[in-house]
């Protein structure tokens, strides 16, 4: 696992519709002395809403203020419209503090009121401001059906302003989704229609956030460029929340350009600390959790394990206050991947498990919980359970012994007189013994209730699993003279193996998934599954196409790609293919090798040093296809990294203090001593030598090695 991505800022308009420019151009004593002055009541809630607009940055309190003020007249006049501004504003005000659940609750409120009164420019605003809430929490599919909603209204209305700021969140959407195209189709239409109204405001946020797409698409001088031109116009315009996103995209061009230039990493770090300044000034708490998160990338990238930790933590304890999904996530792996490279390994898996809990890849969140259930807590919960129950025994107990020393001790300076009080209470602590033992048989009960459905869906698993393995008769079919060690680490493994003839050729692999126990179950799954149709579905027979197209298989269906994902699932493989009639072996790998011994002689072809499984955005190479010509009575081995990476040793005090490594090379020269005998003493070896070295060490992952002699 690695932390996600630097999060770009990108601005949207979602909340800027409908406010009056004439705010802006008042002072706040203009206002104030209006306020004295005039006598309607909807003038005055009107006033009392820019006021607040004067205030919302400089003056929080104040700005509550006058909110409330606001609501109270317009409820109590019955002025409709001006509840709807005022919900709208209590809203902005409830996001800049980062409660997104108080401000969508004020948001709905407020397009209910602007649905009874048919004010469909106020539906449109409602609709951006909603979609901003879901935005900010990631639910960008939902997002977009507001925005959407939105600009329908704009083009009915034909209100150009609406338009030119729906069209952007519309680009934001789009991004967000990793779907560029329509994402610079919508933000090019910004700019056309900002340049139309003389709108500097929304020319300078569509500016900044073409630059980020440039930045993306790693066309890092057009992103400067961009951003830099959007920096100019928000100073301009004295827009400091616009020029501290501009300072903050421009600090991730630098970062991501750093890489190669030290320098560059210094000015990023410059520019985020500029952003990072305004923000807090200003007091938004996701942007300014925003800016921790990405300096704590950049100090990770340069080793700074220490001040990394520091500024995930700040994001994080952000993030817990607001909520969001995706920044949750993302800094629970950032703290995690912290933790591990400071050698706290205990805090990295804690923060593993938030980050676990939280990620939705091939299943939904109900069954990502049950996965957390299945694979992280089943142990703990059991012993923890039991622990429980034990301690409550022994705490009655212990409460059941004082209460009656102290019964014996008053009757005994009480005498005969309280002798009836004192069986009236030992009456009364019988029955409620009773009761507590009642209790504890029944959440004794309840406890084996859970830990058997637990075991019982994991042996489901492990049923589903063993059914998309070959049978042993089919590899022996195959190849009378071989041998398959299948040993999993939990129940059910992210190890499997895989055969199948097609034609003369019989094709035959062992594969190691991300992961171990539940989760590398679910992608070995998707592995067989895959390998499946790239022979069947695509008519393919060449290892390394296979390969490639499994790699394709494996992005489409985990929707991989290095911006929004922050775990590398994928597998590791030994493929290969044999002609049994000219006795050519062909052979394609990812980082597992193909051993061939031939005598006394270990021919050793090493697979290509990627996954499959590698990130759409990286630089994906080809798979590498390589062919033997083999020999009668020439042994083939396959293997996972299982049985060379199990600690243990030879001897007992070694195994006491941890154990080391078997090693690639023992393991190989272990399979050279054994090549030339039967196949079915070659396992025993194997599982024997295994046995003696693991000795009562746990097992640390799961193992596979295939044998064939031709």
């Amino acid at each position: 696992m690695s932390a996600g991505g630097t999060k770009n800022n990108l601005f949207c308009f979602l909340s800027s519709i409908l406010i009056s420019s004439s705010v802006f151009s008042q002072t706040t004593g203009e206002l104030l002395k209006m306020l004295d002055t005039v006598r309607e009541d909807t003038t005055k809630v009107q006033l009392y809403n820019d006021l607040f607009l004067k205030y919302e940055y400089s003056d929080t309190t104040k700005a509550k203020d006058y909110l409330y003020k606001a609501l109270k007249l317009a409820s109590d006049i019955d002025y409709k419209k001006g509840m709807a501004e005022t919900y709208r504003y209590i809203g902005f005000l409830m996001e800049d503090q980062g409660n997104f659940h108080g401000a969508y609750s004020n948001y709905q409120t407020m397009l209910q009121i602007a649905i009874e009164i048919d004010d469909k420019l106020t539906i449109a605003t409602a609709y951006n401001n909603i979609g901003n809430v879901y935005i900010h929490q990631g639910n960008y599919i939902k997002a977009l059906e507001y925005y959407k909603n939105s600009y329908n209204l704009a083009i009915e209305l034909n209100n150009k302003i609406l338009l030119s700021k729906t069209v952007n969140n519309l680009g934001a959407c789009y991004y967000n989704l990793n779907k560029y195209n329509p994402a610079v189709e919508y933000y090019t239409r910004a700019i056309v229609l900002a340049n139309e109204l003389n709108n500097v405001s929304t020319l300078a946020i569509a500016l900044d956030n073409i630059g980020v797409i440039y930045q993306r698409k790693k066309e890092y001088d057009k992103a400067l460029e961009s951003h830099q031109k959007s920096l100019e116009l928000r100073k301009k315009l004295n827009d400091k929340a616009g020029i501290a996103s501009c300072y903050q995209n421009m600090g991730i061009v630098n970062a991501a350009k750093g890489e190669n230039n030290p320098s560059d990493m210094e000015t990023a770090l410059e520019n985020y600390n500029k952003a990072l300044s305004i923000y807090s000034e200003l007091g938004l708490k996701e942007q300014t959790s925003n800016c921790y998160y990405n300096i704590a990338i950049l100090h990770l990238k340069q080793k700074n394990i220490s001040k990394a930790l520091e500024m995930a933590d700040k994001s994080h304890k952000i993030n817990l206050e607001s909520g969001g999904v995706d920044d949750l996530r993302n800094t629970y792996s950032m703290l995690s991947d912290c933790y591990r490279d400071n050698g706290m390994y205990k805090e990295a898996y804690e923060y593993y498990v938030g980050y676990k809990k939280m990620f939705d890849s091939l299943i939904n969140v109900e069954n990502i919980k049950m996965l957390t259930q299945l694979e992280m807590q089943h142990e703990f919960d059991k012993k923890e359970s039991e622990r429980e129950f034990r301690q409550k025994q022994k705490d009655l107990q212990k409460e059941e012994e004082l209460r009656l020393q102290k019964t014996t001790r008053n009757s005994l300076i009480i005498g005969i007189i309280l002798l009836a009080a004192i069986i009236i209470i030992i009456l009364r602590s019988y029955r409620i013994r009773q009761k507590d033992n009642a209790l504890l048989a029944k959440q004794r009960d309840e406890i084996q209730f859970i830990n058997t459905q637990i075991t019982n869906s994991i042996k489901y698993a492990q049923r589903i699993q063993e059914a998309i393995l070959p049978p042993e008769e089919l590899i022996t079919q195959y190849f009378p003279e071989s041998f398959v060690l299948y040993r999993p680490k939990a129940i059910v493994s992210g190890d499997f193996y895989w055969a199948n003839m097609v034609g003369e050729h019989i094709l035959f692999a062992v594969v190691d998934c991300t992961g171990h126990g539940v989760p590398g179950a679910f992608i070995s799954i998707l592995g067989s599954g895959g390998l499946n149709r790239a022979i069947n579905e695509f008519k393919l027979r060449k290892p390394s196409d296979i390969l490639n197209k499994l790699n394709d298989i494996v992005n489409t269906s985990l929707h991989q790609s290095y911006s929004d994902s922050t775990i590398r699932d994928g597998m590791d493989i030994a493929l290969c293919s044999i002609d049994y009639n000219n006795l050519v072996l062909e052979y394609s790998g990812a980082f597992c090798p193909l051993y061939i011994i031939r005598g006394q002689k270990l021919i050793e072809i090493k697979g290509d040093k990627q996954p499959v499984g590698q990130f759409v955005e990286e630089k994906f190479q080809s798979f590498t296809n390589h062919t033997v010509q083999m020999q009668i009575n020439d042994m083939i081995y396959i293997f996972s990294d299982g049985y060379p990476d199990q600690f243990g040793g030879q001897t007992e005090e070694i195994r006491e203090k941890g154990g080391v490594k078997f090693k690639l090379k023992p393991f190989a020269d272990l399979l050279k001593s054994i090549a030339e005998k039967p196949i079915n003493i070659q396992k025993d070896i194997l599982e024997q030598t295994l046995s003696n070295w693991q000795g009562n060490l746990d097992q640390i992952d799961d193992i596979c090695v295939m044998g064939i002699r031709l």
